[in-house]
């Protein structure tokens, strides 16, 4: 069986889009139509963000625990 990450995310409503970013993973974020499919979108860019950390050998980040803020969380089985 995979390891499981989970990581805080938080979600904010744009014009007719949701955004989702990461507390602990600067730069990664995704986007969506709905809040659903933004959480979906994001479990693909997580995965990305963290296999070109592990391709270049950078340490991966710990995930915090969540806040008020960044209440969804977006979790990867790999």
């Amino acid at each position: 069986m995979g390891n499981t990450a989970v990581y805080p995310a938080k979600v904010t409503k744009v014009n007719d889009t949701y955004i989702v970013e990461f507390a602990d993973l600067p730069g990664c974020f995704s986007e969506g139509p709905t809040v659903e499919l933004a959480l979906k979108n994001a479990q693909t860019q997580l995965k990305t963000y963290l296999d070109s950390l592990m391709e270049a050998k950078e340490p991966i980040p710990l995930p915090t625990e969540g806040t008020d803020e960044y209440a969804y969380v977006v979790e990867l089985t790999r």
